[in-house]
């Protein structure tokens, strides 16, 4: 899927389908915790509106909102900034937003405890070694990496409440990190319609000490998440200026020739690209040496820093 949008240029979803997709995902995961909004309801306070409903639900919605808007001022590899995000997503509803927690807690399904988490003490170590193998060199796919986050992330608990929300903020602060489609991905609205799948795959994944299965189900949800956005978008025809842009994305400042200009664009003929490339030294976007075929191109970025990207 994510090879079917970079096929497509890798233009913005339409705004409306991105407006919509952030909605669900606050909808959803506020949802997954119980809270009683509806879609409507959540949609009217995105857009300032006044809602009647319970006090808590709300401010837990205006709370989300607050931290998805925030989700690039976040660093993804850091402690302090895990918990700020904690404060903005639980200030009003807890005592002790903002901070690991100082006392036990677990899961309870029905009247069973069906995880209890590692003691309080333990909880910054845990937390500092999990950022520290975040922060390792590894070779791990990133969608992958997202997943063993969001479950050892879950595993530790390290607050009091609120530790679903932040571990799904944190996955979706992750992959926006590695692949811009994913600000425009309502993962946490698919986790809300297989909730019963999402708490089934973290138990299994405890009870059997392998994440496997907590993998699969991630994938799974990125994989539903992303298809309707992806099939959403249109390829639209590129025009030169496009396609040279495009091509200085993947080329950078290398020099190239005309022939590695076709071989991106094995569609267009030669004539195509002799006036793409002949665009680029009218507006002062491309340097050149030598002659006809054998001329030597390179981009060169202006003061400005933004016409080529």
């Amino acid at each position: 899927m994510l090879g079917r949008y970079e096929g497509l240029a890798q233009p913005l979803p339409p705004l409306k389908l991105r407006r919509e997709n952030r909605i669900k995902t606050i909808h959803g995961s506020c949802a997954i915790e119980g809270n009683t909004l509806s879609f409507e309801q959540v949609s009217a306070i995105f857009d300032n509106k006044p809602v009647i409903g319970p006090k808590r639900d709300i401010v837990e919605v205006e709370n989300a909102i607050r931290a998805y808007n925030r989700i690039h001022e976040y660093e993804p590899l850091s402690e302090a900034s895990i918990l700020a995000a904690h404060l903005d997503m639980m200030q009003g509803l807890l005592p002790d937003a903002g901070q690991w927690r100082q006392g036990s807690v677990g899961v309870v399904k029905g009247n069973e405890v069906i995880h209890m988490a590692p003691p309080p003490k333990r909880v910054p170590k845990l937390m500092q070694d999990l950022f520290d193998w975040l922060r390792a060199d590894k070779k791990l796919d990133p969608l992958v990496e997202s997943a063993i986050f969001h479950y050892e992330f879950e595993f530790i608990h390290p607050f009091s409440d609120g530790n679903g929300r932040i571990g799904r903020l944190w996955q979706h602060l992750l992959l926006v990190n590695d692949h811009s489609i994913f600000a425009y991905m309502p993962m946490e609205s698919v986790i809300h319609d297989r909730q019963q799948e999402y708490y089934a795959a973290l138990q299994t994944s405890t009870k059997t000490g392998s994440i496997e299965s907590f993998i699969q189900f991630s994938l799974e949800t990125i994989r539903d998440a992303i298809k309707p956005l992806v099939n959403s978008i249109k390829p639209a025809k590129l025009r030169p200026r496009d396609r040279l842009k495009l091509f200085y994305r993947a080329n950078g400042n290398r020099p190239f020739v005309r022939r590695d200009y076709l071989n991106h664009y094995p569609d267009i003929s030669m004539i195509t690209a002799s006036r793409d490339l002949a665009l680029g030294g009218q507006l002062g976007w491309l340097t050149k040496e030598g002659d006809k075929r054998y001329t030597v191109y390179c981009f060169v970025v202006p003061a400005s820093g933004d016409a080529l990207v």
